[in-house]
């Protein structure tokens, strides 16, 4: 788990609830990683300081593929159900309507080549829709090679230009989660609470 939590512009040491889950498999172990997680965290929140109110889960798969990364996540989204520090329930939005969101990082060189991102599983309501051709183009949606930051070069935009840098798709899906205000709430609660009972 990877955050720098601030509350009223003081350093805490409670994870923030908000997270994003990274899958890390490219080869490197958790043990070789050192200071990575935090290395890609410091790198999403300089270029956007909303991100500073969100953690990072990430897991080391070497070798495992997107299909492996997605199983893994459902497993853990229901086995942290309960949990203070679960998996968010749902990163959908009005323009991409995906329940789940992970971050892939497949290249040992992500800085220079960019991670993947995976949104999938629709909601039931999505899949059931007489439109659902209208609102989704698939089930899953696979993006490879998306900066962490921007700006994007012409050549980016030039081969895709519907590409958005990775801090900028993770602020907007902070942003507009329905579950932020209330994330927030509870975590400013618990840090003041906290503060007073040590």
């Amino acid at each position: 788990m990877a955050y720098r939590g601030t509350c009223s512009s003081v350093d805490t040491p409670l994870a923030p609830l908000f997270s994003f889950q990274v899958y890390v498999t490219n080869g490197t172990t958790a043990q070789a990683a050192g200071d990575m997680p935090i290395h890609f965290l410091d790198s999403l929140q300089r270029a956007s300081v909303e991100l500073t109110r969100c953690r990072l889960d990430t897991y080391f798969l070497s070798g495992a593929s997107v299909q492996e990364c997605m199983a893994h996540y459902r497993a853990e989204k229901i086995a942290r159900a309960q949990s203070a520090l679960h998996v968010v329930p749902s990163y959908e939005d009005d323009a991409a309507p995906y329940s789940n969101f992970a971050i892939v990082i497949e290249e040992p060189e992500w800085e220079q080549l960019g991670v993947s991102v995976v949104r999938f599983d629709p909601p039931e309501e999505v899949l059931s829709s007489p439109d659902r051709a209208a609102i989704i183009s698939s089930e899953v949606i696979y993006e490879q090679h998306v900066p962490v930051k921007g700006p994007l070069s012409l050549a980016q935009q030039v081969e895709n230009p519907r590409l958005v840098p990775l801090a900028t798709l993770c602020s907007e899906l902070y942003r507009q989660s329905r579950f932020t205000e209330e994330y927030e709430d509870r975590y400013d609660e618990e840090s003041e609470r906290g503060r007073q009972e040590w």
